[in-house]
């Protein structure tokens, strides 16, 4: 309204318009201004509001909103006496004539966001030109073209598929299915980030036990080996290996135990005499007995 303040919308496209209560986005105190809609003759105006916040104090408007069926400010008053004010949506105001009038009043106190006002032309009463309006529910007909626009062009906003009601419920849906999907995505994170830290720790005391495992069983081993090194080293002398007998003398030959002094291989030179420490005995068998001693034929 600030920028048509003081001023008369003509509006004869028989469609729609819309009003915002300043530029900005508070509006400015100390303000009283009108505006005033008209549209073609033969046709209504009805305004409804995409939002309202205007300030209130107690049961009364220190800033307010005011709405007339006409022409002017004198016109039969559509709006409450105190005027609109607070952030509760006012409902529809419709004229009965082809003019509607606002006039917007502010102190000097405390600014707020004001209004957004969508204004539309319909006519009623009679049947809808098939062609270029639409029926409404509450029996207005409004241009073709408002269908599906996001406005409450016929003020029971049966112009619109999806109401704001219903798109308020898809939005919440989307904003929660968002949030969700985003915990999700985070709580997935750090499970796998738990998952990855067991997984270390697992293998690190795994390699450890390892290593101490491996430690363990080679240590006694090299004991075992030094103790048994040590052992033999101290195996006593009678315990060891004799060395193998002397060969046994030839068939025919009977050898007796050596004198004192002589060698057992010593064979003299002449015939047996007193000094010889042995004596061979030579014998002749065709069949010598089990144990290589002479028969009772063999010649001594």
């Amino acid at each position: 309204m600030a920028s048509e303040c003081g001023n008369t919308i003509y509006d004869t496209s028989d469609t729609s318009g819309t009003l915002d209560s300043q530029i900005g986005f508070f509006y400015d105190d100390f303000r009283s201004c009108i505006t005033t809609i008209q549209v073609n003759t033969g046709r209504q105006v009805v305004v409804t509001f995409d939002y309202f916040e205007i300030e209130e104090f107690g049961i009364t408007c220190p800033d307010y909103l005011h709405i007339f069926d006409g022409g002017s400010v004198h016109s039969p008053r559509l709006s409450p006496l105190t005027g609109l004010c607070g952030t509760e949506t006012p409902g529809t105001f419709s004229s009965t004539e082809n003019q509607l009038t606002l006039q917007f009043v502010t102190d000097g106190d405390t600014s707020k966001r004001g209004f957004y006002i969508v204004y539309t032309s319909f006519t009623e009463g009679g049947a809808c030109d098939g062609t270029d309006d639409f029926m409404c529910h509450n029996g207005r007909c409004v241009d073709s073209s408002l269908q599906d626009d996001g406005k409450d062009n016929c003020g029971d906003n049966s112009d619109e598929t999806t109401t704001v009601e219903e798109a308020m419920n898809v939005f919440q849906t989307i904003v929660a299915l968002g949030i969700g999907v985003i915990i999700a995505i985070v709580a997935g994170i750090v499970l796998l980030c738990v998952a990855c830290c067991l997984g270390f720790y697992c293998c690190f005391c795994r390699n450890n036990k390892t290593q101490t495992v491996v430690t363990n069983v080679t240590q006694p081993n090299v004991t075992a080996v030094s103790m048994a090194t040590h052992n033999q080293a101290q195996v006593p002398p009678q315990h060891q290996m004799s060395p193998p007998p002397p060969p046994l003398p030839p068939p025919g030959t009977l050898q007796v135990a050596p004198a004192s002094g002589q060698s057992a291989h010593q064979t003299p030179s002449g015939p047996p005499s007193r000094g010889n420490s042995y004596t061979t005995v030579t014998y002749h068998s065709s069949q010598p007995n089990s144990v290589g001693l002479p028969g009772k034929d063999d010649h001594i």
